[in-house]
């Protein structure tokens, strides 16, 4: 018995519709002579599973996750680009190509102090003001 016959009786057997539509699918992907658009999204929502992270670029380096010529030939981006799109990471941080621009520092305004000085006795009064 082929793989494709025995998903076909385990088909048969089958009462919840859910793992039927998803049999259904590998179905219709069989022979699997290649990577399938759902082939990819599988592997991939696979590795976090059993990962519990995103892959990095050089997972993709490795047995089990497609090459990155095979996501440029099925969606016609990068392997960085597809990543970005469809498993934004929050650990991933664009960088800014804008140039950092600072403020120069303006050296303190000086304090202005003013006093004053009175002196009053019974004939004169004297006043002193100092402005620094």
């Amino acid at each position: 018995m082929t793989r494709k016959q025995a998903l076909h009786k385990a088909l048969e057997a089958l009462t919840d519709e859910t793992a039927k539509a998803k049999i259904t699918e590998i179905l219709d992907d069989m022979p699997f002579t290649g990577w399938s658009e759902n082939t990819i999204f599988d592997t991939i929502d696979q590795f976090i599973l059993d990962h519990g992270r995103t892959p990095t670029m050089t997972d993709f380096k490795k047995k089990g996750l497609p090459p990155h010529t095979v996501i440029k030939l099925r969606f016609g981006i990068t392997l960085r680009e597809f990543l970005d799109k469809h498993y934004p990471s929050q650990k991933t941080k664009q960088k800014s190509k804008a140039p950092y621009i600072t403020k120069p520092k303006q050296p303190p305004k000086p304090l202005k102090i003013q006093s004053t000085l009175t002196i009053t006795d019974a004939n004169r009064t004297i006043t002193i003001s100092k402005d620094e």
